[in-house]
């Protein structure tokens, strides 16, 4: 057996008490130093994760993976240690930074995939997260309320407030970079438009809090036509995925992260090796280890931290948001504008939140929407008491009025959703619409608008 494979199985034995026998690619991944190499191939990384942190017996193994072993490398007997979390020690772990630089600069599709591990630090709850684990902080609620240890996630009245962590910041800063295309988040928190990355490259598959034409979508429910759609497209072209923070344990969104690292390996065996597959960052195994280029075993903003150091990036957004000189972080519409003067053109009443957009009264984007006038662009107003109509989604057609706004900008709005189709009685229900979604209506970056005015 060589040293590294010895050394995984010597710290398994020791710390978990259970017979694993983990190749070193699964250790950490196929892409080593440089070269690619076949599954069990020698790792010139260190041969050790550097730490077990102990069980987590309140998240299991994935569903999946206890229906279909034969998905996971053969060499791994114990399918109980999904529930292990593990950690590379710091000299692993700026290694495989390296490694991940050089594959983010030979990639042209680039994606991050996050699931909710990269919102924990934030303070918003994982509900995936073992209770006694030390990324996460135990209170009741849906939110993690902090605690008196050194680093906790900071307390919370509400998951509205919560703010970017240091790995959404960084994301953003690779995406400036141009070493970052497009974000799959399976988030509701609108954490990565609070950092700065535009929400028209964001795919927010499993609904928003931002965003009442997307409502956050059930275990059991349907995905978004449209949002599905690009989905898709993104799995056909993104040659390198960042599956950050999610236990891809099965969802179908995981499509994404498998696509990327299959395409990878053929390119790999046919000599092309184009783009960098899928690099992988959680503290607990999951189900595409043996599939992943490269593999962390870290808490993502401690890899946020490495990578900040050997990429050099000196330009990360505010820690606490763009008014950040405030005790509370504000999001005006204006902070999401890369156009000050196409804003002052089309700000019909800024004290009021009246605005020109190149939209049609179904919130469909106009053609040629850069050169129109503005007497050919639709009015959206967002004074209080104005009503709204949603444009698509589940509740498509339903009405509602701005009743005001966030203390960080945003509008709230009390939509009227029939019992039944055609039913005179209604239900309530009150929805957020994030100020960046006005920024990119005002600019024409996204297809479709959340919402129209009632004519």
């Amino acid at each position: 057996m060589p040293k590294g494979l010895r050394d995984c199985q010597r710290l398994a034995d020791k710390e978990i008490k259970q017979n694993m026998n983990i190749s070193m690619h699964m250790c950490h991944g196929l892409v080593e130093c440089g070269r690619s190499q076949s599954p069990g191939g020698p790792s010139r990384f260190a041969p050790e994760f550097g730490k077990i942190l102990g069980p987590s017996p309140t998240r299991p193994a994935p569903l999946a993976l206890l229906k279909n072993p034969e998905l996971i490398d053969q060499t791994v007997e114990i399918i109980e240690s999904f529930t292990d979390e593990f950690e590379d020690d710091v000299e692993t772990l700026r290694a495989k930074v390296r490694v991940l630089l050089r594959l983010l600069k030979t990639s042209s599709a680039v994606v991050a995939y996050t699931g909710a591990g990269i919102s924990t630090a934030a303070g918003v709850l994982d509900y995936a997260t073992a209770e006694d684990s030390d990324v996460a902080v135990r209170t009741p609620g849906t939110v993690t309320m902090g605690s008196s240890m050194e680093g906790a996630p900071p307390k919370l009245r509400s998951p509205y407030e919560a703010q970017p962590t240091m790995m959404h910041r960084v994301l953003v800063a690779l995406w400036r970079h141009k070493l970052l295309s497009c974000w799959v988040q399976q988030n509701h928190d609108g954490l990565p438009q609070k950092a700065g990355f535009p929400q028209w490259l964001l795919n927010e598959i499993h609904g928003s809090w931002y965003d009442p034409s997307n409502p956050v979508i059930p275990m059991t429910g349907e995905l978004r036509g449209d949002l599905f759609q690009d989905l898709l497209e993104l799995q056909t072209r993104a040659d390198t995925v960042l599956a950050f923070g999610t236990s891809l344990a099965g969802m179908n969104a995981d499509r994404l992260a498998q696509g990327a690292a299959e395409r990878h390996q053929k390119s790999v065996a046919d000599g092309s090796s184009a783009g960098g597959g899928l690099a992988i960052c959680s503290l607990q195994r999951t189900q595409y280890d043996h599939l992943a280029s490269i593999r962390f075993w870290a808490k993502l903003d401690s890899l946020a931290e490495l990578i900040v150091q050997e990429f050099e990036l000196s330009d990360l957004a505010p820690a606490s948001g763009p008014s950040g000189e405030t005790s509370r972080a504000t999001y005006p519409v204006e902070a999401f504008v890369d156009n000050l003067k196409l804003l002052e053109e089309r700000t019909v009443d800024k004290e009021n939140d009246i605005y020109l957009v190149p939209y049609s009264r179904t919130g469909a984007r106009l053609e040629n929407h850069e050169s129109l006038r503005p007497d050919q662009l639709c009015r959206l107003d967002l004074s209080e008491d104005a009503e709204v109509q949603l444009t698509q989604g589940q509740y498509a057609g339903d009405t509602g009025e701005v009743v005001g706004k966030q203390l960080e900008g945003h509008w709230k709005i009390r939509f009227q959703h029939p019992l039944k189709p055609g039913a005179r009685l209604k239900r309530p229900f009150e929805r957020i619409l994030g100020t960046w979604w006005v920024a990119a209506a005002i600019m024409g970056k996204v297809p479709q608008i959340p919402v129209v005015n009632v004519v």
